[in-house]
């Protein structure tokens, strides 16, 4: 049997070509979660509450934001809970709810927080992201899209027009003159 070396040679640059690759052997991002409720300061410890009242644990401030200086300076060490919107992963530990923070959107003194006119009618099953790339499936094939979508809550009501009266007056017409809210039944 004869071996063709010019073949060989020419192999080299495709073995070659995937060590180039960039291969990684990082484990994959961690699931977080995005929680809203009541902060206080316990004993130096972040100690958070979701409006709900159902999950109760420590917060750790991983993204080194200040949350736990914010909370001192809006004075939640004398008992005062502070609203808190944030996302994290959660875990348990040493018999611990925890939230490992990867995100602060927001804590406030002021305003109504978990007691808003509707808020606990409220029921988050999916938060409102703005959508990535949008690609379009037809007959033809597989294309770019674009839509005018740049964010989505589910809610539950028990007709679509409660579910509409839910956004009466939002703030993010204030913000965003000019935008609506579109209502879509999911029927289950």
């Amino acid at each position: 049997m004869r071996r063709h070396p010019t073949l060989l040679l020419l192999l080299i640059p495709l073995f070659a070509g995937c060590q180039s690759l960039g291969w990684k052997d990082e484990a994959p991002p961690r699931a977080t979660e995005r929680l809203q409720g009541q902060l206080t300061v316990i004993d130096g410890q972040l100690a958070f509450r979701s409006c709900q009242g159902e999950r109760r644990l420590r917060l750790v401030d991983s993204i080194d934001s200040g949350l736990l200086d914010d909370a001192l300076a809006l004075g939640s060490d004398t008992g005062t809970p502070l609203f808190t919107d944030v996302r994290g992963v959660l875990q348990r530990q040493n018999n611990e709810d925890r939230m490992e923070l990867t995100r602060l959107y927001r804590v406030q003194a002021e305003g109504h927080g978990c007691d808003a006119q509707g808020f606990r009618q409220l029921l988050l099953a999916a938060h409102g992201n703005e959508p990535g790339k949008t690609l379009r499936v037809t007959r033809e094939g597989i294309a770019p899209a674009t839509n005018s979508i740049c964010g989505y809550v589910v809610v539950e009501a028990e007709t679509i027009e409660a579910a509409a009266r839910l956004f009466e007056n939002h703030p993010h017409f204030m913000v965003f003159p000019g935008d609506a809210v579109d209502i879509m039944p999911f029927m289950t």
